[in-house]
C-alpha cells in the first residue's frame, strides 16, 4: 500500500574499496516486508542491504 508509506531518504551505504577508479554499486530493486518496518535494497555488487525503519512519535 504505498499511500500510507513515508518517502525514506538519505539512506546512504558506506562503500570502502581499495580501488580508486571502482564505481559505488547501484540500487536495482526496492522491496518492504509486509509489516513495513524493514526496507530491502538489492545492488548492482549483488549484495542486499536491510534497513530496519521505524516510526518516530510526531
Amino acid at each position: 500500500d504505498l499511500e500510507g508509506k513515508i518517502v525514506v531518504d538519505e539512506l546512504r551505504q558506506e562503500v570502502l574499496s581499495t580501488n580508486s577508479k571502482a564505481q559505488a554499486p547501484q540500487c536495482i530493486s526496492l522491496a518492504w516486508s509486509a509489516d513495513g518496518q524493514t526496507l530491502f535494497a538489492g545492488y548492482t555488487d549483488n549484495l542486499i542491504r536491510v534497513w530496519q525503519v521505524s516510526m518516530a512519535a510526531r
